[in-house]
């Protein structure tokens, strides 16, 4: 939820979005899951920029796995 609200009050933060629902036996096997998915995920970007509520930003290299064509 607070990512959700994150967004929302900062529009420019998010250039489009994707999403997903399932059912986990338990909340370890979600997180698990969510931790599983999040790496995927991050690994098709080549650059990735983080901004806190502070509003202080880090960018950093991630080296994408599909060869150049990451966003």
């Amino acid at each position: 939820q607070e990512t959700v609200l994150a967004l929302m009050r900062n529009p420019d933060y998010c250039v489009y979005g994707f999403a997903k629902s399932g059912i986990e036996d338990s909340p370890e096997e979600a997180e698990s899951r969510f931790n599983k998915l999040s790496l995927e995920e991050r690994g098709k970007f080549q650059k990735e920029t983080r901004v806190n509520v502070g509003g202080m930003r880090q960018e950093s290299s991630l080296g994408g796995r599909n060869g150049g064509g990451g966003v």
